[in-house]
């Protein structure tokens, strides 16, 4: 990825990578730093969609469309470099099997949307904190290949909000009801899983563990 990317660019915390909009949308390769996903709604207010960690392709989604869905923004001091979408149907088409696992990755992040679709739509306030805090535990430590217990997260109260559907007050309170129980602490931008059964109880859906067994990937690919 970094061979066909371009130059990277390092941004500030807030400056935009991609506008929702932008005809021909790129794809991008984040190296560093954290950023989001949003869509600007009809009364013209923004929602948060998904949080980008080092790593990520962000701007996959965008592929499939003439027009960027979303806009892509950096959350912290951000290092990133565009892959032209032309690169990446040379790489299908030379590297089957990195195609097949671009394909895997596609559906790790169909599967948190889909848990996190469930958790805002009928859960409560403590449950729907729970998974974020849950699933950015997963997805931190996948390097591990185990969720992290204490990770950076550089979210604000209104961001946290805006993701489960909820006041950043309403948020406020119920950060400290987890942390009175014991549960987990969110503070000075750092998150601490105390007790990770009972957030994992109060999430509401299984354990993600990502899989490790790729063999039916045939060899040829």
């Amino acid at each position: 990825m970094e061979q066909m990317a371009a130059p990277v660019r390092q941004l500030g915390r807030g400056k935009t990578i991609r506008h929702e909009g932008d005809p021909e949308p790129k794809m991008y390769l984040l190296l560093s730093g954290w950023t989001e996903s949003s869509m600007l709604l009809p009364s013209g207010e923004r929602q948060s969609i998904k949080v980008h960690l080092p790593g990520d392709l962000l701007g996959m989604p965008g592929l499939a469309m003439r027009y960027a869905p979303d806009t892509i923004r950096a959350l912290t001091e951000v290092q990133v470099t565009t892959i032209e979408p032309r690169y990446i149907g040379g790489l299908f088409k030379t590297n089957p099997r990195i195609a097949a696992m671009l394909f895997l990755v596609s559906q790790e992040e169909r599967v948190f949307l889909m848990d996190r679709l469930a958790s805002v739509g009928r859960t409560g306030s403590l449950n729907r904190i729970a998974a974020l805090i849950a699933q950015l535990s997963i997805r931190i430590g996948r390097q591990d290949r185990k969720p992290a217990d204490s990770y950076f997260a550089p979210l604000t109260q209104s961001q946290i909000g805006d993701m489960t559907g909820m006041t950043a007050i309403h948020v406020n309170r119920t950060l400290h009801k987890l942390e009175l129980a014991n549960i987990c602490i969110w503070r000075n931008r750092t998150v601490t899983i105390i007790d990770r059964i009972r957030l994992q109880e109060l999430a509401g859906f299984p354990s993600r563990e990502l899989a490790v067994d790729h063999s039916w990937l045939c060899d040829a690919c």
